[in-house]
């Protein structure tokens, strides 16, 4: 079994989410976008043959693994959004490493998006914080220079 390839999220806004993960959190590389229809995308992934969903892949510099898939349904919509303030059985939490998490502490509030968590301690080694990204995706962040990870 390899690294973890990519993680796919359905979002009710492409392009909100798009520029959420390529602009804010730097994965400028698009490894794919179009639209996914017929009859084979309703095997894999559950929905109507007559469903379309419009995707954007992106990944930051570097191997094709650890990218995002946001797909968003057009036709059938998925079941009802998570619940703010706690954590669902199935849910992820994406997770990041970032050098300075003051600075990406500014970015994502000048942005607009909710911190959860502010950088803390979780463990005597590594700061942690936690926002919310686009459908209130829990994005946790450690600060740790990646390419020394």
């Amino acid at each position: 079994m390899s690294r973890l390839v990519r993680t796919a999220l359905f979002v009710s806004d492409l392009a909100k989410a798009k520029a959420f993960y390529k602009d804010l959190l730097g994965l400028d590389q698009i490894v794919f976008e179009g639209r996914f229809e017929g009859e084979v995308l309703g095997r894999l992934i559950g929905l109507k043959a007559t469903d379309k969903v419009d995707a954007c892949i992106v990944k930051a510099d570097g191997p094709a693994f650890g990218m995002i898939g946001l797909f968003q349904v057009q036709g059938s919509r998925p079941r009802a959004r998570k619940k703010r303030g706690t954590v669902s059985i199935g849910e992820a939490v994406l997770v990041f490493y970032a050098p300075k998490l003051d600075l990406l502490t500014e970015r994502v509030r000048a942005a607009g998006w909710e911190v959860v968590c502010p950088p803390v301690n979780l463990t005597p080694r590594f700061r942690e914080m936690t926002f919310y990204g686009p459908d209130d995706q829990l994005i946790n962040v450690i600060e740790r220079d990646h390419r020394n990870a």
